[in-house]
């Protein structure tokens, strides 16, 4: 086997992204729905970040050549697509769960996505020490509750054990 050879790995863009394409339809969908507008305003902000984003690395990938790949630009650039990625991952959980309750709260609840896509958003402009209090607010609200109920803090309940396939009863 031939030795490993950091220096010659390169960062590839694959070009269509599933969750960061259906953003702008579902934001769209969101928005019909007449939901408070920290969320709507969360949702304009990771739109413009992706759409910028895509410009930068395209802008990049023209001045840097064939060695984009390679450059620490281009590697700065893909850590805050992998945040920018998960906010809209976040969106898409809500989407398609808004009728259940996700992290113990009211069907439909915005409060702990608006947290989510706040610190995400923080996150993928660059390291920062500390959120401000308003954004910390209602996920410390919501992990307090859940831990008081002595719940998990998951919004998908881990499986403990496997359902028989018939009757869906676990044991």
């Amino acid at each position: 086997m031939p030795p490993f050879r950091p220096d010659a790995l390169a960062l590839s863009w694959r070009g269509a992204d599933e969750v960061t394409d259906a953003l702008p339809a579902v934001a769209r969908r969101i928005s019909g729905l007449g939901v408070d507008g920290q969320l709507l305003s969360r949702l304009e902000f990771l739109r413009t970040a992706l759409d910028l984003l895509y410009q930068d690395v395209h802008d990049l990938g023209l001045r840097l050549g064939r060695d984009a790949g390679r450059s620490a630009e281009v590697l700065d650039r893909a850590e805050q697509f992998s945040f920018l990625h998960a906010a809209a991952g976040c969106v898409h959980l809500w989407w398609f769960n808004r009728g259940r309750s996700l992290f113990g709260t009211e069907p439909g609840s915005t409060g702990w996505l608006v947290a989510a896509l706040d610190l995400l958003h923080d996150r993928s402009g660059g390291p920062h020490i500390r959120l401000d209090p308003e954004v910390t607010e209602a996920p410390f609200v919501m992990a307090l509750t859940l831990h008081a109920q002595r719940r998990l803090f998951s919004c998908v309940a881990l499986p403990t054990a496997k359902a028989d396939p018939e009757t869906g009863a676990t044991g």
